[in-house]
């Protein structure tokens, strides 16, 4: 069945970063099908934005370049009907003939609901790369009569090996088995969700935002702002040994969608504490983070050029300022490494289970806070659970490995063998 209903596919606002990715994804299975099947195959890439358009094709050709020339002994010909599939389109009325909707626009819940109500096709099964909205909202807003799952492809979704399935409790269960089934062809590893306002990743996400940002105002009776969002930031990195700080991910993920998800889960969860101060002022001030058109970092908490931290900003004197030195932390537990060291190192697990041995042993105010981190995270874990957003820990884990490159989750033997 999934062979036949991939022949006519749209994306909405394909031109976007989401979008893009999801494209590529669809068109190398729908090519797949098409030299196997043969058939009319349509992709119809759907945006707005006209010049983002044109990139978009330049884009998925050089994609589907490198990947049949590495894939297919007959590259010429798969690049040559995967380029005939695809069908550029600045309005949505080609979406009304398709089988498949894929939807990659705006988080925000009026915008998304009356696009997808707008399309008005009542035969194709909707997919939705919300990573916070209620499936069940848009559901009822845009009339879809439980033809709509949520779909959350993690950024950029042509690399990250995460997709969290979302069905509406009163959804279609041929859809539920239709797009594990799309997510496995694409290579992606599953986690289902509850149908629940920010799911399991921005369940868990947003709160220890919350937690971090409680932390930072907290030090900052203490020291300056600055000094406690370094502080605070250079915990969640480098004690704990993920890829980015907290508020260097805030910056990636965008300060303003931050404060739209926020605002998403303040109004569909019974829990009103989804609100800070501290995000707030930033959005005030207009420093959102996010990424270029190139993908490169935009800057927000930090400044960023060529990749790297460069400065902080004050919210006091409205300008980016040198990184202070902070010295309230301590030195950094014994059988310490970065998590660039340990990413590609077999003998990870071990290493870092010994690592939060020393961790846990530590007295410094370092140490201490980055246990507190730790404890919290695995507080947010288990209510995830207990709500029963999460089927187990497990989930939340291959959430945090796989969706934020985090080398280990709440749940994970070498951490809790290290308590």
């Amino acid at each position: 069945m999934l062979d036949d209903l991939l022949m006519k596919v749209a994306v909405i606002g394909a031109a976007g970063k989401m979008g893009s990715g999801i494209s590529l994804l669809l068109l190398k299975e729908m090519t797949r099908l098409a030299q196997e099947r043969s058939g009319d195959y349509r992709l119809y890439l759907i945006d707005t934005n006209q010049s983002a358009l044109i990139g978009l094709k330049d884009y998925l050709h050089g994609q589907i370049t490198k990947y049949a020339e590495r894939m297919h002994a007959a590259a010429k010909s798969f690049i040559a009907k995967a380029m005939e599939i695809i069908k550029i389109e600045s309005t949505i009325e080609s979406a009304k003939n398709v089988h498949l909707i894929f939807e990659a626009i705006i988080e925000d819940v009026e915008i998304k609901s009356k696009v997808l109500k707008q399309i008005g096709n009542k035969e194709a099964y909707y997919f939705s790369n919300t990573s916070s909205i209620p499936i069940y909202v848009l559901n009822e807003k845009a009339q879809l009569n439980h033809r709509l799952i949520g779909c959350h492809f993690y950024n950029p979704p042509a690399i990250q090996r995460l997709v969290e399935i979302i069905p509406e409790a009163e959804g279609d269960f041929q859809l539920t088995d239709l797009t594990f089934e799309l997510a496995h062809r694409m290579n992606k590893i599953v986690v289902e969700s509850r149908d629940v306002a920010g799911f399991i990743g921005n369940g868990h996400f947003v709160r220890e935002i919350l937690y971090a940002t409680e932390k930072t105002h907290e030090l900052s009776q203490e020291i300056p702002l600055i000094n406690a969002i370094q502080a605070v930031n250079q915990i969640t990195q480098e004690f704990l040994i993920r890829p980015m700080g907290i508020f260097q991910l805030l910056d990636y993920v965008g300060i303003d969608v931050a404060k739209k998800i926020l605002l998403i889960m303040r109004t569909y969860l019974e829990e009103k504490s989804f609100e800070d101060d501290l995000i707030g002022k930033m959005n005030q001030q207009g420093v959102f983070g996010g990424q270029h058109s190139d993908g490169s970092q935009k800057n927000g908490f930090f400044e960023y050029e060529k990749g790297r931290i460069k400065g902080i900003y004050s919210l006091e004197t409205k300008q980016y300022v040198d990184l202070p030195k902070n010295g309230i932390l301590g030195k950094l537990p014994e059988g310490h490494h970065s998590w660039k060291e340990l990413a590609k190192d077999p003998d990870k697990n071990a290493k870092l289970e010994n690592y939060f041995k020393h961790l846990f042993e530590m007295k410094t105010f370092g140490g201490g806070l980055a246990q507190a981190f730790l404890m919290e995270s695995q507080d947010i874990a288990r209510k995830l659970v207990e709500d029963e957003v999460a089927h187990d820990v497990g989930d939340v884990d291959k959430v945090l490995e796989y969706g934020f490159f985090h080398l280990y989750g709440p749940g994970s033997k070498v951490l809790i063998n290290g308590l």
